[in-house]
């Protein structure tokens, strides 16, 4: 079983987006995925049109009030542990090995994909030291990757305090759309900085993404013929490939 963590301290770069639709491109080549939403917004619940009212969530698990297995979701042929607005982070015990404790008894899965917060609180911590590798999705524009400085910082402080070392599996460029140099640039400074740790396929700019989530569906779902789709499927074959590495 491979833990990935999702993960950029920068919002709107389509990290929950791009977890719900690499978990489908798994699911589509018949891997067994678990997709945990980390995140107090609940974007990834939400996308899938999971209720929150008066159900268990990644916070009751967290609190020790559920066993891990009794939270899991089925929804679109996925296995997600919903989150829900109605609780905050701050409100945990501060243990960096929270999730690492409550996620010993889960098994049976090929991949986990965590999607973390977008900021590099408790949460995030936990996550980094519970995975086995990242990925890291980057809007295409200059902005989000002058703001990896702040996680980099992050993974070293990790790696000098706990121990552990954080593999990226890669970065995932979003909203990619080859007709704009500023899109060009991005990919050529991220391959030039990080020869190796770069998905061969960029998620383009797609209208069909957008609409999938308005449905509470994948792309691969709502729109299987689609640019996203195609993207999202060549992603996650790469996923398998990089994590056999």
């Amino acid at each position: 079983m491979k833990i990935i963590a999702l993960t950029n301290q920068k919002g709107g770069v389509a990290k929950s987006t791009s977890t719900l639709n690499i978990a489908a491109g798994l699911v589509m080549l018949k891997k067994k995925v678990l997709i945990v939403d980390l995140d107090p917004q609940a974007s990834l619940t939400d996308f899938l049109g999971i209720p929150t009212e008066d159900s268990f969530d990644i916070y009751d698990v967290l609190t020790g009030n559920k066993n891990v297995n009794d939270v899991i979701v089925e929804k679109e042929g996925l296995s997600i542990i919903p989150s829900s607005i109605d609780w905050a982070e701050e409100t945990l015990e501060s243990d960096p090995y929270l999730l690492t404790n409550t996620f010993k008894d889960v098994a049976g899965y090929d991949f986990v994909l965590l999607d973390c917060p977008p900021h590099l609180g408790l949460l995030n911590l936990n996550a980094l030291i519970l995975a086995d590798s990242i990925i890291i999705p980057i809007k295409s524009q200059i902005a989000p990757l002058k703001s990896l400085n702040k996680l980099f910082k992050a993974i070293n402080g990790i790696k000098e305090t706990f121990d552990k070392e954080i593999n990226i599996l890669g970065f995932l460029l979003t909203e990619f759309d080859s007709r704009t140099n500023l899109s060009k640039e991005v990919r050529e400074i991220i391959a030039e900085n990080f020869p190796d740790k770069l998905f061969k396929t960029p998620v383009r700019t797609n209208v069909s993404i957008a609409e999938s989530i308005s449905y509470n569906k994948s792309v691969l779902k709502y729109a299987p013929s689609s640019h996203g789709a195609e993207d999202y499927l060549k992603i996650s074959k790469e996923l398998i490939y990089r994590s056999k590495k």
